[in-house]
């Protein structure tokens, strides 16, 4: 009994040093644009959902390719069927870490730069990525921003030759995460 007791303490332990640690959200923003010389397709997903470990700078995202909302009303089916291909690939992954995790003081109201690493995931295709960002930390909330771009050949994304010039080979992304303290 003693043991079990000693056990279900030490998890405990663990698991409140786990929320102390890990910050989440399920509304986070992710916009992009496909700018050309003849259009401009837009669009954002208000549900992204992501973890942070501030600990570990492990981070994690997923989001739901159909929960992109277009400013062009007829670029969502396109999106959706053609390129996307969404109910075969119904989601993009992001799974990495902060790499200069270690020389910021995070449990400190501030802003940060970061240096982002590891694999997204579109269309079931998997590719390394390194991205900027900015951590702003105010009374146990985190802001999480980035800017980058990716290119859609990358993803197996084709675009037919009749509208080649309308989407953009290499779209923009801004990601923008409002975390809170991750609680069980």
């Amino acid at each position: 009994m003693r043991k079990i007791v000693i056990i279900l303490f030490f998890t405990l332990i663990q698991l409140a040093g786990f929320t102390q640690s890990t910050y989440f959200t399920r509304s986070g923003h992710i916009y992009f644009i496909s700018h050309t010389d003849v259009i401009d397709i837009d669009a954002n997903n208000y549900q992204v959902a992501s973890f942070l470990n501030i600990e570990t700078g492990k981070i994690q995202f997923a989001v739901l390719i159909k929960s992109f909302e277009f400013s062009l009303a007829t670029a969502k089916e396109h999106f959706n069927e053609s390129y996307m291909e969404s109910d075969k690939f119904p989601k993009a992954t992001f799974k990495g870490e902060i790499l200069n995790i270690d020389s910021l003081d995070l449990n400190k109201n501030g802003i940060c730069s970061v240096r982002v690493k590891g694999d997204i995931t579109i269309k079931g295709i998997t590719k390394n990525i390194e991205v900027p960002g900015e951590l702003t930390i105010e009374n146990e909330k985190i802001n999480a921003i980035s800017e980058f771009e990716l290119s859609i050949s990358d993803f197996n994304i084709s675009v037919p030759r009749i509208v080649e010039n309308r989407v953009a080979k290499i779209v923009q992304l801004k990601v923008n995460m409002n975390y809170s303290l991750y609680k069980k």
